[in-house]
């Protein structure tokens, strides 16, 4: 693990923490990264209650307490979550952003926002 980071990932230079247009920080491939390779794990605690960094996975709340609790959601995802390993969905480039989609780790939202993820199928409300 690098010092840096709190999180097993496949490869330490593989994702990388920094300003997104989507929403506050975000994670952004740090190297190219393939279809179907797994990125890092998402770790953290379970919980019984919604908050800012939790996600569903495994059918357990989980809080995150690692970097990839900064993972933004897309309408167009480049990735999902198999069990707690964040998987590449289709090819992702050097410095482009990670997103998953929230409504496929969540059985219902909690908090609902307004989508500025600029996909071309955007729901606009999540």
């Amino acid at each position: 693990m690098s010092g840096t980071s709190k999180f097993r990932s496949v490869s330490n230079h593989c994702i990388v923490i920094q300003p997104s247009p989507i929403h506050g920080k975000g994670v952004f491939a740090g190297t190219k990264l393939s279809a179907g390779q797994k990125i890092a794990y998402f770790e953290g605690y379970e919980i019984d209650h919604d908050t800012r960094y939790s996600l569903v996975l495994d059918g357990k709340r989980i809080e995150g307490t690692c970097n990839l609790r900064y993972i933004n959601h897309s309408c167009a995802p480049n990735a999902h979550f198999r069990g707690r390993w964040l998987v590449v969905s289709r090819d992702i480039y050097h410095n482009e952003e990670i997103t998953v989609d929230y409504l496929a780790t969540e059985n219902r939202i909690y908090h609902h926002f307004t989508c500025k993820c600029g996909a071309e199928n955007c729901r606009k409300r999540i």
